[in-house]
């Protein structure tokens, strides 16, 4: 049986390692995934506010694109964008604050920047915000609430919503455990013998 500590450890592992994954491939825009920025002119656009060169220039700066790559100036780029109001580099920024990339790890910074880019309409935001009340990471935990945002962001046709749910039933975090998920999970163990 699963302690209550290592369930919140393993949820806040798969949460950062996700945030991680995302980050690696939410950006650049694929068009431009294989050749290397025009730096320069991204520099002088996103200096003058242009949210998209912002955006691109955080993304050179992480994958190395053009320049060196510095996470620290990746994370400044995106969270001048995320400002600016752009909901997808507020999910990236609340993804390097929720792991320490180019910024020192914050969990509440990450939680304001996921539920900013909730309110934006990004249906992925939804599960982060629902996963930081699943445990109580720098909110107050709330399963119900939680319930409800991955029920939400399934509903909207997210998959890890409905992944984060079945690990809710199969492991009655917040909700009554779901003795159909430990019976098919016995017999797989009894199967693999």
């Amino acid at each position: 049986m699963t302690s209550l500590a290592s369930q919140r450890v393993e949820l806040r592992c798969l949460s950062v390692a996700f945030g991680v994954g995302i980050i690696l491939l939410a950006f650049p825009h694929p068009a431009r995934a294989g050749s290397n920025p025009d730096i320069p002119r991204l520099q002088a656009e996103a200096e003058r506010g242009s949210i998209r060169e912002e955006v691109e220039l955080g993304a050179a700066y992480f994958a190395g694109r053009g320049v060196a790559q510095d996470e620290k100036r990746a994370a400044y780029w995106y969270e001048k964008a995320a400002n600016a109001g752009d909901p997808w580099a507020q999910m990236e920024i609340g993804y390097f604050y929720q792991a320490g990339v180019g910024v020192t790890r914050d969990p509440a910074q990450a939680v304001k920047w996921f539920q900013r880019a909730m309110a934006g309409g990004l249906i992925s935001a939804k599960v982060n915000v629902g996963a930081a009340y699943l445990v109580g990471d720098a909110v107050r935990k709330d399963t119900g609430l939680a319930e409800q945002l991955f029920r939400q962001a399934f509903a909207q046709g997210n998959g890890l919503a409905a992944y984060y749910l079945g690990e809710m039933y199969t492991k009655g975090l917040g909700v009554a455990r779901d003795g159909r998920a430990d019976r098919r999970a016995n017999a797989r163990r009894r199967h693999a013998q």
